[in-house]
């Protein structure tokens, strides 16, 4: 159940379990009310910017920040696509985990080798991509990683966020 099916206010929110936080319904609202949060802290505590950029959910909080949409858009916009990711993630078994101590090259080609759908989709550094397919892919890739020396640490997320299963 979603957050806000429960929850009649936002100070409520500290009693959500961390499974119903994580929940791709919950989450993005909470995050995107985060996000919004510390940059009017900055803001207030003096510090000015000239541009706002954010990458997947922050493009959003980036574009709220700016004006380009209101805060109360900002959120009607979150609500519709947390909905659709979410609905989306409960019609796919996906998962994600961020690689480290391997080039991209190398995550590329243990995604490509491995049996199921599981591809890049966040080049995060030189030393951290995370990798998001269909669950069984996912974790095979994720032990033939750590065979290789490599660091895979599961996300705790509700779908493969960034793939096709979206």
């Amino acid at each position: 159940m979603c957050i806000r099916d429960r929850f009649k206010s936002v100070e409520n929110i500290r009693d959500a379990s961390e499974e119903e936080l994580a929940q791709t319904c919950n989450s993005q609202p909470a995050i995107m009310a985060m996000s919004l949060l510390c940059f009017e802290t900055a803001k207030k505590n003096g510090i000015s910017f000239d541009a706002a950029a954010g990458h997947s959910l922050g493009e959003y909080a980036a574009m709220t920040a700016t004006g380009m949409l209101s805060l109360e858009d900002g959120f009607r916009v979150i609500k519709a696509r947390a909905a659709a990711m979410d609905k989306a993630g409960r019609e796919t078994q996906g998962a994600m985990y961020a690689i480290m101590k391997m080039t991209p090259e190398e995550i590329e080609t243990v995604c490509e080798e491995v049996s199921g759908y599981v591809v890049p989709v966040n080049y995060n550094s030189p030393v951290q991509t995370v990798i998001a397919g269909e669950k069984e892919a996912a974790d095979k890739a994720a032990e033939v990683f750590a065979q290789k020396g490599a660091r895979a640490v599961p996300l705790k997320v509700s779908a493969a966020f960034h793939s096709k299963l979206m």
